[in-house]
């Protein structure tokens, strides 16, 4: 069941828009030097100005246990979502694999693999678990629109300029991993974030592989996540293969009957 959550924590946290080629020339911009400060708020200044929005993407998912076994996953999925309100996603593969529901302040899914029918009902809980770490509704919105899922506001960071980004490096790390951000010369959202913990030996890096503009508003094209622990390796890369925003969407969502129910415990 880990996996499975794993798997749907990642598409959630990973969604974006239609893949489009050379959308950003990164190596057209002129980069300036600026003060950690000025690029913080640059960042923290693009909001994103969409009510809905309803993509299909391919996923493909690679994981590599500590004993070495390798368990290679591509299935197709939809994803809508009414911002600030409810994050909706159906992954299939030949049938439907999962549903799942985020909200504010709830987290549901059930899955639909033959004599494997369960569902879960509950809060953030169940992904502090999995994560070592608290997370909300706010935060994966923020990954999903390629903004930091940390408060920027109020910190000091260093900056510097590496290849055609900004990469910003808090002076007080945070307690439980270090983390730095690499911040897009051009519109400013996210070209990278990278996690680590080194006693702990994991890491998390997640890297945007561009940027499209919609009514106004940047938002990704594509990311992919490579995530590590210990000698356990995780990959996982979208390809959106269409995008529509600010329509109307419905969020279809009931779990069928006689699927046992998921406890924590």
């Amino acid at each position: 069941m880990k996996n499975i959550v794993r798997l749907l924590l990642c598409v959630l946290l990973l969604a974006s828009c239609k893949t489009v080629k050379n959308v950003t020339d990164k190596t057209n911009v002129d980069i300036k030097k600026l003060s950690a400060r000025k690029i913080v708020r640059k960042h923290l200044n693009h909001k994103v100005n969409i009510n809905t929005m309803a993509a299909k993407m391919k996923v493909l998912y690679s994981n590599t246990t500590k004993e070495g076994k390798r368990t290679r996953n591509s299935f197709t999925a939809r994803l809508r979502m009414q911002k600030d309100s409810v994050i909706w996603i159906k992954a299939n593969k030949v049938i439907t694999i999962f549903r799942a529901k985020i909200t504010p302040n709830s987290f549901s899914f059930y899955v639909s693999v033959p004599k494997n029918k369960h569902y879960f009902e509950g809060d953030y809980e169940m992904l502090k678990r999995m994560l070592g770490v608290d997370i909300n509704f706010t935060q994966l919105q923020n990954m999903l629109f390629g903004q930091s899922i940390f408060e920027m506001k109020g910190k000091k960071y260093s900056a510097t300029i590496e290849e055609t980004s900004y990469k910003l490096t808090p002076k007080i790390q945070e307690k439980l991993f270090d983390v730095f951000f690499k911040i897009n010369a051009n519109h400013f959202k996210l070209d990278q974030m990278y996690l680590t913990n080194e006693e702990k030996e994991q890491n998390l890096r997640v890297d945007y592989k561009g940027y499209k503009l919609f009514d106004k508003t940047w938002l990704p094209i594509g990311i992919s996540i490579n995530a590590k622990e210990g000698v356990k390796y995780t990959y996982m890369n979208l390809d959106y293969k269409s995008v529509t925003i600010n329509k109307p969407i419905s969020i279809p969502y009931r779990v069928p009957s006689a699927y046992k129910r998921l406890e924590l415990k």
